[in-house]
C-alpha cells in the first residue's frame, strides 16, 4: 500500500537547478495552518484557507524563500479518504492562491500513529529530510509553522532553528504539551534536539520582517 506522496512544482525547480546556493525554507503543516482543519477533510469542496495564509505565504515567496508543505494524512490509511481525494484537496488549496503556485513541494504520508516504525509521519523528520535532499535548503535559516506537538518535534529533530506554534487547528489542544518542554530561553527541548518556539494566535501574528532578516 502506498504511504508517501510528493508533489513537486517543476516550474520553480527548473530555476533552482541553475542556482545551487542554499536557501531558507518555510515548512508548514497543512490542516489547521494553511487550510481550515475539518477533521479528516474528505472533499475539495470543503477546502478553505486559514486567516492570513494567502498573504503570509505569498509574501514569503516574494522574499525568495522555498515553501514546503509537510502533512500527516492518516485518514487515508483509516479508509476515510483515498489518495485521489487527497490530490483533489491539494489542487483546490493551490487554486485558492489565485496565481502562480507558491509551493515548491508538498509532502504527505498516510502512516498511522501506532506503526512500529514511522519513516514519514511527524514527529519523524522524514519529510523534512526528503525536502533537504531534493532542494538546496539551509535548515539553520529555515522556519517551521505548525499547530501540533508533532510539528515542533519534527522541526527539532531535523535541526530547524526557528518555529511558530499557532492556536488554529489543534493548537489550543496541544499548546500546553509543548510548553512543558520549553526552557527559560524559549527553546523546545527533546533529548539532544532543540528548536526556538514562538507562540502566536494565528498566522497573522507572525512578524513578516523575520523572513527578510534571515536572508
Amino acid at each position: 500500500m502506498k504511504i508517501f506522496d510528493s508533489y513537486i512544482n517543476q516550474e520553480f525547480n527548473e530555476n533552482l537547478e541553475q542556482n545551487k546556493l542554499l536557501k531558507p525554507a518555510l515548512f508548514l503543516d497543512r490542516d489547521g495552518v494553511i487550510i481550515k482543519d475539518r477533521h479528516y477533510i474528505k472533499s475539495h469542496k470543503d477546502v478553505e484557507l486559514e486567516d492570513y495564509a494567502f498573504e503570509l505565504i505569498n509574501f514569503v515567496k516574494s522574499q525568495n524563500w522555498l515553501i514546503i508543505v509537510i502533512t500527516n494524512q492518516s485518514g487515508i490509511a483509516r479508509g476515510i479518504l483515498d489518495w485521489n481525494s487527497y490530490r483533489q484537496i491539494t489542487m483546490k488549496m493551490i487554486d485558492l492562491f489565485e496565481g502562480p503556485n507558491p509551493f515548491n513541494a508538498i509532502y504527505a504520508n498516510s502512516e498511522l500513529p501506532n506503526y512500529p516504525y514511522n519513516k514519514w509521519r511527524k514527529p519523524s523528520p522524514g519529510m523534512i529530510e526528503e525536502a533537504k535532499n531534493s532542494f538546496p535548503i539551509d535548515l539553520k535559516k529555515s522556519i517551521l509553522i505548525g499547530d501540533r506537538l508533532s510539528d515542533i518535534q519534527a522541526g527539532a529533530r531535523s535541526k530547524i532553528s526557528t518555529s511558530f506554534h499557532v492556536l488554529t487547528g489543534n493548537g489550543k489542544k496541544e499548546r500546553e504539551d509543548i510548553k512543558k518542554q520549553i526552557n527559560h530561553k524559549g527553546f523546545f527541548i527533546e533529548d539532544k534536539n532543540s528548536i526556538k518556539v514562538s507562540f502566536v494566535n494565528s498566522l497573522r501574528d507572525i512578524p513578516i520582517n523575520i523572513f527578510s532578516n534571515f536572508i
